[in-house]
């Protein structure tokens, strides 16, 4: 369970659950001086047991909080480094899309580009998939995602690549899905012509690395991007590789990260499937 920002009636205050454990963070003075009776109204709830908060970043406890948290979300087994990951130690707004790539994977050879802690790639070698390769430029990352797929008993079916995801789309290995989930490439208005441009060469690169029949997952989680942007960035992409595509679907966020009507820039995540051959 998640709440955050403007959605919820609480602008830049991020909180996740993972199970007895809510973590905090928030950059804004405001929730330095409140912190203590927001962890005191969290550990009211039934089953709560600690609050781990970083606000303005100084680090409070309260309860029982671990730095890392042996956790599971939904049936994928999970340590969360919440001291030293990213965020809150997962993005949980891509959780209900997490599970899109398992429709494509058995028996499928997979890139997971800006792998993370390897949840994409997870769901994949759990549904069959035949090779994964998980590729961050985070040594952290990789560490995170080494032991979760340990956890979950794949290990077997993986490769850990400490590189730039450019660099591994341009190797000579050809793979049947790709997952491209970046982090945010446009951070204010006046970045979003670069991010467009950054947006179009990475699925360029990506739908060039696609064998035939491919299936190609692509992320945007930049505010200042809108979706029909990122569709026409695609669009754009597909003409470069040229590669004939289809749109299969498109998501948002997992549902505990509404969308405020008056704000359109709350629909900040875009999650799209493409059919490539």
């Amino acid at each position: 369970m998640a709440i955050r920002r403007e959605s919820d009636g609480l602008p830049g205050l991020v909180a996740d659950r993972y199970g007895s454990v809510v973590v905090l963070q928030s950059p804004c003075a405001f929730y330095h001086f409140h912190i203590d009776s927001i962890a005191e109204s969290l550990l009211a709830h039934d089953g709560v047991e600690g609050v781990h908060a970083e606000v303005c970043g100084e680090t409070r406890r309260y309860g029982s909080a671990p730095e890392q948290i042996d956790c599971t979300v939904d049936g994928i087994h999970v340590r969360v480094d919440v001291e030293g990951g990213q965020k809150t130690g997962l993005f949980l707004d891509q959780r209900m899309n997490w599970p899109i790539v398992r429709r494509y994977a058995r028996g499928k050879r997979i890139l997971d580009g800006h792998c993370y802690v390897g949840m994409w790639s997870i769901h994949a070698t759990l549904a069959g998939a035949s090779r994964v390769t998980a590729a961050d430029t985070s040594a952290a990352a990789i560490k995170c995602a080494t032991i979760n797929a340990g956890l979950n008993g794949a290990l077997d079916r993986y490769s850990f690549e400490r590189m730039d995801v450019m660099d591994a789309l341009r190797g000579e290995e050809r793979y049947d899905v790709i997952v491209l989930d970046p982090p945010a490439l446009a951070k204010s208005r006046g970045q979003e012509r670069k991010a467009l441009a950054l947006y179009q060469a990475l699925n360029a690169a990506a739908l060039e690395a696609l064998g035939s029949e491919g299936v190609l997952i692509t992320s945007s989680c930049s505010h200042f991007v809108t979706a029909e942007d990122f569709l026409e960035v695609l669009k754009r992409a597909a003409a470069v590789a040229h590669r004939q595509t289809w749109l299969l679907e498109v998501r948002g966020a997992s549902l505990d990260h509404p969308v405020l009507m008056a704000m359109p820039e709350t629909a900040y995540l875009k999650c799209v499937t493409l059919r490539v051959h």
